[in-house]
């Protein structure tokens, strides 16, 4: 391509190859939309497409095209780059979960704590006890518990809430109940206040699905579990 101005061509030459500064810009007008390892891959992408086509429009029309004109068009591709997350739905989702890094919080011995998960789900933590959980929640609500805990489940009839202890897995949409799941313990109880419980013992042993009252006792040493009813404002009084 011959330019008709040649007066312009070192000027623009220096434009054309030496606007890093503008192209620093513009990158940072983009940076903040960052997401997610594969929507940062399509914003970089993005980038680079926007960043071609100033180029390509100052060699074209000869004059100095500040990238402060391209702010319009960095503000599309945010909107682009965020719609394609939000579209993207539980995939997208998921794969933020997974690369959470999980949150662990303790609870040293004789000192009770309480704990509100990425739900607005509320934990009450019995002393020596500890409660791992991812950041953020996908299709299911996983919580990790060694010790005692009192759980007060939001409910959510599309993500099922669910404890492990050990082997055990509890699983609930929406309810109060509570655990008893020291590692060093014989004996795992579950013990439900309200709503609905479904425990499962394992490969080797059983499920159950418990009641208001009702408590689920585990035995660790021959995998049994069995249902029984318990006062359960004693089990609480902790």
């Amino acid at each position: 391509m011959q330019y008709q101005h040649t007066k312009r061509e070192p000027e623009m030459a220096e434009l054309i190859e030496g606007s890093e500064r503008d192209r620093r810009r513009l990158a940072e007008l983009l940076d903040g939309i960052r997401v997610g390892p594969g929507v940062d891959a399509m914003a970089d992408g993005m980038r680079e497409a926007v960043w071609a086509d100033v180029r390509s429009r100052i060699r074209r029309r000869g004059i100095r095209m500040r990238i402060v004109r391209y702010a319009a068009a960095a503000a599309v591709m945010a909107g682009v780059v965020c719609g394609s997350w939000f579209m993207g739905g539980r995939r997208t989702e998921s794969r933020l979960v997974a690369a959470a890094q999980p949150v662990s919080v303790s609870t040293p011995l004789g000192v009770k704590s309480d704990v509100v998960l990425p739900d607005g789900s509320r934990v009450r933590l019995n002393g020596g006890t500890r409660i791992v959980y991812p950041a953020l929640f996908g299709d299911e609500r996983r919580v990790e518990v060694d010790g005692e805990a009192y759980f007060e489940v939001e409910h959510d009839a599309r993500r099922p809430f669910v404890v492990v202890t050990g082997q055990v897995v509890s699983t609930m949409l929406g309810t109060t109940f509570n655990v008893h799941a020291y590692s060093e313990d014989e004996n795992y109880q579950i013990t439900l206040a309200t709503g609905s419980l479904l425990v499962d013992g394992g490969p080797e042993s059983r499920s159950v699905r418990l009641r208001p009252g009702e408590q689920g006792f585990f035995e660790r040493t021959s995998g049994l579990l069995s249902l029984r009813r318990v006062n359960v404002e004693q089990v609480l009084s902790w």
